[in-house]
């Protein structure tokens, strides 16, 4: 597996902003601290791009898109 962000970074990163992000400025957000085209992981090695993971997400429930505002939703957890 090559270097790739975790998941739960994107969630806390969603999370620090309880106004939710706009979409295109999420991925911007995102570009700049992990870089352009960055791989993601979740706990089970599957790997996702910025536009995969936040479906993801979202059909996880750890967040929610209304309106290409991306909002926190239930925070991760391990069983």
């Amino acid at each position: 597996m090559s270097d790739a962000i975790h998941g739960h970074q994107m969630f806390e990163l969603v999370a620090s902003r309880s106004e939710g992000w706009d979409l295109a400025e999420l991925q911007l957000e995102s570009e700049s601290r992990w870089g352009k085209n960055s791989d993601f992981c979740n706990c089970h090695g599957d790997q996702f791009s910025f536009d995969t993971l936040i479906p993801f997400l979202a059909e996880k429930g750890k967040v929610r898109v209304e309106l290409d505002r991306v909002f926190a939703g239930e925070a991760p957890h391990h069983h």
